[in-house]
């Protein structure tokens, strides 16, 4: 699934509100209109909530994360969030693939926080889209951010 650009026409007083989000969020004005549209669209019951059969629901989010691997590091984008593991896709730089079964150290700082959180990671599921998206389930040696990452699901 490729990303695509949109261009909407808003209200000058609608602008301010959504800036004033993203100033709040600590993140760019897109990625905060990208996580008010999948909220949307989760509580609608639409195509982002999808038919979810995890034991853990996720959480829809649009923020940078740092992934460190045996082959060296990349940037990534974290796209979802459950207490259960991460959805990743890779950004640009991204050359080794990961590998099923991988040990991931992931650091990402949640929506509306400023202390970073390093959680340790097995790659569950791996893709070759562009962008590469990388599925992973928690750690069991990595909650150290565990509880911070609940208190975040739970709101």
């Amino acid at each position: 699934m490729k990303d695509s650009v949109i261009c909407v026409r808003i209200s000058s007083t609608l602008r301010a509100a959504l800036e004033r989000i993203s100033v709040s969020e600590r993140r760019s004005l897109s990625a905060a209109i990208e996580n008010i549209l999948y909220e949307h669209l989760e509580g609608k019951g639409g195509e982002a909530a999808g038919d979810e059969k995890r034991k853990f629901p996720r959480r829809a989010v649009s923020t940078p994360a740092l992934v460190q691997t045996a082959a060296g590091p990349f940037a990534a984008t974290v796209r979802d969030i459950s207490l259960g593991g991460i959805g990743l896709s890779a950004g640009a730089g991204y050359q080794s693939p990961v590998q099923e079964n991988s040990r991931l150290a992931v650091v990402f700082t949640l929506p509306e926080t400023t202390k970073p959180l390093l959680m340790q990671c097995v790659a569950r599921r791996c893709s070759d889209d562009k962008p590469p998206h990388i599925g992973a389930s928690f750690a069991e040696d990595g909650h150290q951010g565990y509880a911070a990452l609940r208190n975040y699901l739970m709101q």
